[in-house]
């Protein structure tokens, strides 16, 4: 299943969950009503694949039962489950409470401009270092510097 099936929700009292490794899964308006049951913290993040920040929660297959029991069942399997809320979600207050969470960037991403922005400083220093007017020994201090930088031993 895509995660663009699993963020389409059929209408305001549909909750879907789904089975993820060891955990179950609630994206969107399912992940909010999980919420509002459960204090669980939703993660935000922008997914390439439907080009839109999708908001999701997870839980471990052992407190299932308890978010159950605050739902009407209508489908259970081994990898997904669809319940019905007693009252409609608010898809407003569902809007406002995505609209809060911040976003999150994966851990790889945030490496990569960091990356970006110590090669970006280091090209700087590079080219501001006034190489002909230097002695061997500022040469060599200044090519210290930037092996720390970079965090190159010897």
């Amino acid at each position: 299943m895509t995660i663009k099936e699993k963020i389409y929700h059929t209408d305001a009292f549909a909750v879907n969950l789904y089975k993820e490794g060891v955990f179950w899964t609630a994206y969107e308006q399912s992940a909010y009503a999980v919420c509002q049951i459960k204090p669980y913290t939703a993660r935000k993040k922008y997914v390439k694949a439907v080009s839109a920040e999708v908001v999701s929660v997870g839980f471990p297959d052992s407190v299932l039962e308890s978010i159950l029991s605050a739902f009407e069942v209508l489908e259970k399997s081994e990898l997904q489950v669809n319940l019905k809320t007693r009252e409609p979600i608010d898809l407003k207050v569902f809007e406002t409470w995505k609209l809060s969470l911040p976003i999150q960037v994966s851990v790889d991403k945030m490496e990569k401009a960091k990356a970006g922005m110590l090669e970006s400083e280091l090209i700087n220093k590079l080219r501001s270092f006034d190489l002909s007017n230097a002695t061997p020994m500022q040469c060599m201090i200044f090519l210290s510097s930037i092996k720390k930088e970079l965090k190159i031993e010897n």
